[in-house]
């Protein structure tokens, strides 16, 4: 069932992934296999679950699966890696990262055969919106005052 959880949510945006496919780039498949995996390599190593990856955006989220109260430290020390570890893999894609913290629900959603974890509420799309307004500010990545207080 769903329960309540203060977590710290990731949302990771592959820059670049439009033009290859406007370019008609061969390459695609195995730039987003290559920049997609470095992305899951560090959640994961940062100790944080994937919910969903789609399109160039992985949705990650940190103290849902894995409980720890450095989950706000775990995702912003993620997010450096996440930058390093994608201009390390290709020079042509950059990353747009938001990270916010906030309580939620967390936890299987669906029926008995189409259940999926996933988690729900007001954070959820606060963290989409922070990943958002790089583009606008011309950032990389922006880390809400939730995750700030946290943090520190």
């Amino acid at each position: 069932g769903l329960r309540s959880r203060l977590v710290t949510i990731l949302v990771a945006n592959l820059v670049g992934v439009h033009a290859l496919i406007e370019e008609h780039d061969v390459a695609i498949e195995a730039v987003l296999d290559r920049c997609t995996s470095a992305i899951l390599s560090e959640v994961k190593r940062g100790r944080g679950t994937v919910v969903s990856f789609a399109g160039g955006v992985v949705f990650a989220v940190f103290n849902a699966i894995s409980h720890t109260s450095l989950h706000a430290n775990h995702a912003c020390q993620c997010a450096l890696a996440i930058h390093k570890a994608i201009a390390q893999t290709s020079p042509r894609m950059h990353v747009r990262i938001g990270v916010h913290t906030a309580p939620v629900l967390v936890g299987n959603i669906g029926s008995g055969h189409a259940k999926t974890f996933n988690i729900l509420g007001a954070g959820v799309e606060a963290a989409f919106l922070v990943a958002r307004l790089n583009q606008h500010l011309g950032t990389s990545t922006l880390i809400s005052r939730p995750t700030m207080e946290k943090a520190n």
